[in-house]
């Protein structure tokens, strides 16, 4: 269980979650649309309208997270939230 301060805000569960797995999350959201580019240049298959929505939701996913870990967290907070991961770990 984690301590939290009333005066400053803390970070979700959710959000730590994300923290930890930006690092995978990121670059699986990411391959595969580079992988989609590399096949059309190579003749390998032709673009649909459906992977324009795809995109977009990928776009989305990916601004959002961003937006989450740009958020900037209180020192104190961060150790805390550093010091909970090693135990967890």
């Amino acid at each position: 269980m984690r301590a939290t301060s009333r005066t400053t805000p803390s970070m979700t569960g959710f959000e730590a979650g994300l923290l930890r797995l930006s690092g995978v999350l990121v670059p699986a959201a990411l391959a595969p649309w580079a992988v989609a580019l590399v096949g059309i240049l190579a003749g390998w298959w032709q673009p649909e309208g459906r992977w324009v929505v795809y995109l977009v939701g990928t776009a989305l996913a990916v601004a959002g997270a961003e937006r989450i870990l740009r958020k900037e967290i209180n020192a104190q907070v961060h150790a805390d939230l550093l010091a909970n991961l090693k135990q967890e770990l």
